[in-house]
């Protein structure tokens, strides 16, 4: 990605994400041990309780924790959820190409028009010529919030 690759220009009006802070996120844990990451088995030959991992959550640890998980300690994960955005627009204000050895990037420093809320700045993955745009990216991101719970989770998310 190079300088030329800048989609936007300064004064551009843009739409991004927000987190919708009128909706909670809604939230699913393991039908198995319910979020804790581990399940109390009894063992009758030794008539005591003991706890293991869950084996839900251990077969996903390959999946990235949440905050949720850390916070337990736990390197796999227990929790989903669904979070809820909103369009918000802005215009911009400031545009910075940063290169490194590894990766050069697009920043796009954003004055909120929607909100009364600090500006931001935001790379251009995240930066949507129209408000439609933005609206689909917003449910792509929530179906696939909502595929994730239903495949490990094995719960229909409405």
């Amino acid at each position: 990605m190079g300088i030329e690759d800048v989609k936007f220009k300064l004064g551009d009006k843009v739409w991004y994400m927000m987190y919708d802070i009128e909706r909670e996120a809604e939230m699913f844990y393991c039908p198995e041990c319910g979020g804790t990451g581990h399940k109390e088995v009894f063992h009758e030959k030794y008539n005591m309780k003991t706890s293991t991992l869950c084996p839900l959550c251990f077969n996903r640890r390959t999946v990235a924790p949440n905050e949720h998980d850390k916070a337990l300690g736990n390197t796999y994960r227990t929790t989903y959820h669904i979070s809820h955005y909103v369009p918000a627009a802005g215009r911009i204000g400031r545009i910075y190409y940063e290169e490194s050895p590894k990766q050069s990037e697009i920043k796009y420093y954003i004055e909120n028009l929607t909100r009364k809320v600090d500006s931001l700045t935001l790379h251009q993955e995240g930066i949507y010529a129209s408000e439609e745009e933005c609206i689909n990216a917003i449910k792509e991101i929530e179906e696939k919030q909502r595929e994730e719970v239903d495949k490990y989770i094995g719960k229909k998310a409405n």
